[in-house]
C-alpha cells in the first residue's frame, strides 16, 4: 500500500517467489491515497489477507491501523510489514535491516562520520535509526523545521564535510522523476562523498547521477529493496525468499 504506487516491483517480485516455494498467493499493489490511509482496512481486514508492504507516505499513519507493533518497529517509529497474526496486524519494520546491508559490504568504519538523510518520512526514521546504530553523526534534512531537523540551505552548507548523503524523498520518483534533493546547490561535491538512494527504479536518479559526476561512490535502492523484501516474505511464509531468474 502506497501513492505512488504504480513503479512497484513488489507484485512482480513477491507472486513469483510465492509461486517458486508452492503457495497460490498473488501480491497487488495497493493504491491508497496520501490523505487517506484508512481506505485500507478493509483489504488488511479480509479474511483471506496473509501480510502486506507499507511504502511512502503511510509507515507512520499505518500504526494507528494496527492491533499491535514490533518492539524494533516501535523503536523506529515505522512500519514497512504488516503480518495477521491469531486474528491481530502485527507491524513490522525490515527496512532498516535492507538499509544497513550495503553499508557493510562498503569495507570503511562508518563509526564517527557525517550523514545527512534527506527525508522525514517513515523510511527516512529507518534510516536514521540504521545509521545511529553504526555510530554516525546524523542529521535530517527537511521542510519543515523544527526537532532535529535542519533546513535544506542550512545542510547544503554542511556538504563539504559530510561522508554520507541518502535520498529518503519522493524526489527521483513520478511525477517529480527529473527532481533531486541536491536542486538548488551550486557548489561541488566532493568525490569522498557516497550517495545512497533508496528508490530502486529507476536504478539511477538524478540524485546519485549527481553524486557520481563529482567521483562519489552511489548504492542504488534495488539490495535494499531485495533484503527488506526478503525480511517481510519470511515474517508472512516462514520460509526464506528464494533466488528468482528474473532478479
Amino acid at each position: 500500500m502506497g501513492d505512488p504506487i504504480a513503479h512497484s516491483r513488489s507484485p512482480r517480485l513477491h507472486t513469483a517467489a510465492f509461486r517458486a516455494v508452492g503457495l497460490e498467493w498473488t501480491y497487488h499493489a495497493l493504491l491508497v491515497p496520501a490523505r487517506d490511509p484508512q481506505q485500507a482496512v478493509p483489504y488488511l481486514r479480509h479474511p483471506n489477507f496473509r501480510g502486506a508492504n507499507v511504502t511512502l507516505p503511510h509507515k507512520t499513519a499505518v500504526m494507528a491501523l494496527l492491533d499491535g507493533i514490533d518492539p524494533a518497529a516501535e523503536a523506529i517509529g515505522a512500519v514497512n510489514t504488516i503480518v495477521p497474526e491469531q486474528g491481530r496486524l502485527i507491524g513490522y519494520n525490515t527496512d532498516k535491516a535492507g538499509f544497513l546491508a550495503p553499508l557493510a559490504e562498503a569495507g570503511r568504519d562508518w563509526s564517527g562520520a557525517e550523514a545527512l538523510v534527506f527525508g522525514d518520512g517513515g523510511a527516512a526514521k529507518a534510516v536514521v535509526a540504521g545509521l545511529t546504530d553504526l555510530g554516525m553523526r546524523v542529521k535530517i534534512v527537511s521542510r519543515r523545521a523544527g526537532q532535529s531537523r535542519i533546513s535544506y540551505a542550512e545542510a547544503f552548507g554542511r556538504l563539504a564535510g559530510c561522508d554520507l548523503l541518502v535520498n529518503a524523498t519522493p524526489l527521483g520518483l513520478p511525477p517529480h522523476a527529473d527532481a533531486s534533493p541536491l536542486d538548488g546547490y551550486e557548489g561541488r561535491l566532493s568525490p569522498t562523498l557516497t550517495g545512497y538512494d533508496l528508490i530502486y527504479e529507476p536504478e539511477t536518479t538524478p540524485f546519485l547521477k549527481r553524486i557520481a559526476e563529482a567521483g562519489g561512490t552511489v548504492i542504488g535502492g534495488k539490495r535494499m529493496f531485495r533484503e527488506q523484501a526478503a525480511a517481510s516474505f519470511r515474517l508472512w511464509t516462514g520460509r526464506s525468499m528464494p533466488k528468482l531468474p528474473t532478479e
